[in-house]
């Protein structure tokens, strides 16, 4: 059993939002062991998420998207065999699986590293391949705080989140061009707006959002509608809604829109990707919630605002809505535009409402008694 690590490798290829919960674990390892080297296997699409960071040695990149054509399966498979063989030759004595799929697990058995960590409950009977199994506590945490509990398996106690994204001069240079040429001149009063989600059940209906940019170009704030590659075909149909439009961010990389949301007075959000980025970069989020539940996956932190309404079906954790989506219908254009007024201090707050944060508090020392 190693009880000193040397040399660790992080197995967390997917998603946008599960990286930037994760990257806590970097830091945490750092400060416990300052020799370790850390590596971590994650898919292409998503490494500029911890490209340059000062806590990572080294990056494994998993080409995910080419194996979506089927043509290209023989070479992949091959690709995959090089990618294997070059982990197995840094010889980790401690591979940490914060995946939990039946893919990760085998990478995990793969590295021929004499431990290798993971979640008991993990799925698709990826415990199978972990010779150390980490039980969760029997209550309800936040997934940053999930994955931090990993390394206790490893002895170490932390109460430190560090959330760290490098941005590169040259995107930050992008992001100061962009809000020149957009004539943004308050960044205070720049609202980043996030109307997608790989869920539909996640998403607010667009008619509202579209209403929100209206209220908010009318009372002189500067919304900036973002999206990435796979949104660009519906950004493109909304700009003949407004005769006022918003400013378009579509189709940047990760870090160019790190730099973007970290500038930025506020992001209104379904509950995806770019939220947690918002609550990394300690940007202040209003998060519309519908399916999902945040005392798990809300935004990390103080400072944010959660809307959702209980219908007695949800959290329901659904992909499709067998109703009527009332969870996200029911929540009114005024009530999302009052909640960026009382973060950007220009409302008071309402005291019946509470904080992500407070609210989960509650639920879980309800479970308590």
């Amino acid at each position: 059993m190693v009880t000193n690590p040397k040399n660790i490798l992080i197995i967390k290829p997917s998603s946008l939002g599960d990286v930037i919960h994760a990257l806590p674990v970097l830091k945490i390892l750092k400060k416990r062991f300052p020799e370790v080297r850390l590596s971590w296997f994650i898919n292409e699409e998503l490494s500029g998420l911890i490209e340059e960071n000062p806590y990572i040695d080294e990056i494994f990149l998993f080409q995910r998207k080419q194996w979506k054509k089927w043509v290209s399966i023989p070479s992949n498979i091959i690709e995959l065999i090089r990618l294997i063989m070059k982990i197995r030759k840094r010889r980790f004595d401690t591979v940490i699986d914060l995946q939990g799929l039946l893919r990760s697990g085998i990478i995990s058995f793969l590295s021929d590293s004499s431990k290798r960590l993971g979640f008991e409950n993990a799925r698709e009977h990826s415990p199978l391949f972990y010779t150390d199994k980490i039980v969760l506590p029997d209550k309800k945490i936040h997934s940053v705080e999930r994955y931090v509990y990993s390394v206790k398996t490893l002895g170490i106690e932390d109460e430190e989140r560090d959330f760290t994204i490098t941005i590169p001069g040259r995107d930050i240079d992008f992001v100061e061009n962009f809000l020149r040429e957009n004539k943004i001149g308050d960044i205070n009063k720049m609202i980043i707006i996030n109307p997608w989600a790989r869920w539909k059940t996640k998403c607010w209906p667009i008619r509202y959002y579209i209403s929100l940019i209206k209220k908010l170009k009318s009372k002189g704030y500067f919304p900036v509608l973002i999206g990435d590659e796979e949104s660009k075909e519906k950004i493109e149909e909304l700009k003949g809604v407004f005769s006022d439009p918003p400013a378009f961010f579509v189709g940047q990389s990760l870090k160019r829109l790190t730099g973007l949301v970290k500038k930025a007075g506020l992001m209104v959000t379904n509950d995806t990707g770019p939220m947690h980025i918002a609550a990394a970069v300690n940007t202040p989020v209003v998060a519309i919630f519908g399916p999902t539940d945040p005392c798990l996956t809300g935004p990390y932190g103080k400072g944010h605002i959660v809307i959702q309404k209980e219908t007695g079906c949800n959290p329901c954790f659904q992909r499709e809505c067998p109703k009527l989506h009332k969870c996200m219908h029911n929540i009114t254009v005024d009530e999302v535009f009052k909640a960026v007024k009382e973060k950007l201090g220009e409302e008071e707050s309402e005291e019946e409402r509470f904080s992500s944060e407070q609210k989960c508090q509650d639920n879980i020392e309800g479970e308590k008694h």
